[in-house]
């Protein structure tokens, strides 16, 4: 883990200085009019992220947090690059120098920008085996997307873009090996995007190997590591999922404790459904309430009434306690407690495994409304 650190805080020292000092050379930088388009100005990129894929390294430098929104089709945009290209790819075939290709993935103009820059290997390469001779491709390709344009008040210095994503592969047809690979680069995406949500930082580095558990994405600020680091067991809710879970508890019904149980499957979404909430879920689950009486033997009766409830809710953003709302009906009764056409509405406080549930029950079909709370030790598959 040491080696690591220090192998990942030199590869950020070399890209802090290139990317702060962009601040101050980057205006006096003279630049053709092609360079202008492909590369742009790189004043505003206050963010960088270096990847270590398994078919090849990823860099993603941004303007901020809020340019993460342009990578989430990152795969789609690739894609779209792979179309773009197939016109050049027999003059490529057999090429054994390197060749570098800037894609502008521009949705909001309705146009898309290809450049192909194809530099000579040192010298003619070959490779013999078996008597075999072969061509030897040595250096490796790179392949730039550049996303969302924005045009800058000096023509001069270029358009600005809001975020470039770079691959550094052994053969530029190795894309396809990254798209065929489109979870891990959406879980990759999901994972920076939760590390920045734990920084207040406006510039930073991010390191960052998907799949090795053992090597955590390490957030650097100035080559320093900050307090938050992001493992694959933190992030496995990074996608969307469905999940099975439930519990046990105690309500209060009326003027009587009921035991009771709860099992439910939910949809874990990624997408926030309030600006300061985290992933939000919708969830089916049944609730049985048990009461206990006797006969006229004196025997035991258990009473158990069934509802189904649907609910909405969300996660806090850096924590893990959530909240929901939502409704449920009685679809199985017995015993005298409810009445059939019962229905109730509820307000879950997770806190931990903890969750009261504030509700209000209305029965016999509306005829009588009246509070009650319950208390449940939940189990939410995590």
């Amino acid at each position: 883990m040491n080696k690591l650190l220090l192998c990942t805080a030199l590869i950020l020292m070399s890209a802090q200085a290139k990317l702060f000092a962009q601040d101050n050379n980057d205006i006096h930088t003279v630049k053709s009019k092609t360079q202008r388009v492909f590369c742009g100005s790189e004043m505003k990129m206050y963010i960088l992220n270096y990847v270590y894929l398994r078919n090849g390294e990823m860099s993603i430098a941004l303007q901020g947090n809020e340019s993460y929104k342009y990578l989430k089709n990152l795969t789609a945009a690739l894609i779209d690059f792979r179309k773009a290209i197939a016109f050049y790819n027999d003059s490529l075939v057999g090429n054994t120098g390197s060749v570098t290709i800037d894609f502008v993935a521009d949705e909001d103009h309705g146009y898309k920008k290809l450049r192909i820059k194809r530099h000579p290997a040192d010298g003619d390469l070959f490779l013999t085996k078996t008597g075999e001779v072969s061509r030897l491709k040595v250096e490796g390709d790179t392949v730039k997307i550049l996303f969302h344009t924005i045009e800058s008040a000096n023509p001069d210095w270029g358009p600005y873009y809001d975020a470039t994503v770079s691959f550094n592969l052994d053969n530029y047809t190795d894309i396809d090996k990254i798209i065929a690979d489109s979870m891990i680069l959406k879980h990759t995406i999901d994972t920076l995007i939760t590390v920045a949500e734990h920084t207040k930082a406006k510039r930073y580095t991010v390191g960052y190997c998907p799949g090795e558990t053992r090597y955590p994405a390490y957030q650097f600020w100035k080559f320093r590591k900050v307090n938050y680091r992001a493992t694959e067991k933190d992030l496995v809710k990074g996608t969307d999922q469905l999940v099975i879970n439930g519990g046990v508890g105690v309500g209060l019904v009326k003027n009587t404790l009921s035991p009771m149980g709860d099992i439910g499957i939910e949809i874990d979404k990624q997408w926030r459904g309030l600006p300061t909430a985290g992933p939000s879920f919708l969830r089916l689950s049944t609730t049985p309430y048990f009461f206990f009486d006797k006969d006229v033997k004196n025997n035991t009766i258990v009473n158990d009434n069934w509802f189904v409830n649907l609910e909405f809710g969300y996660y806090e953003r850096k924590g893990k306690n959530r909240f929901s709302m939502g409704v449920g009906y009685l679809y199985a009764e017995r015993g005298n407690v409810f009445q059939k056409q019962t229905y109730k509405a509820f307000i879950n406080m997770q806190f931990g495994k903890i969750t009261v549930v504030p509700e209000f029950i209305c029965n016999d079909n509306f005829k009588q409304i009246y509070p009650g709370i319950t208390l449940k030790l939940m189990n939410l598959g995590n």
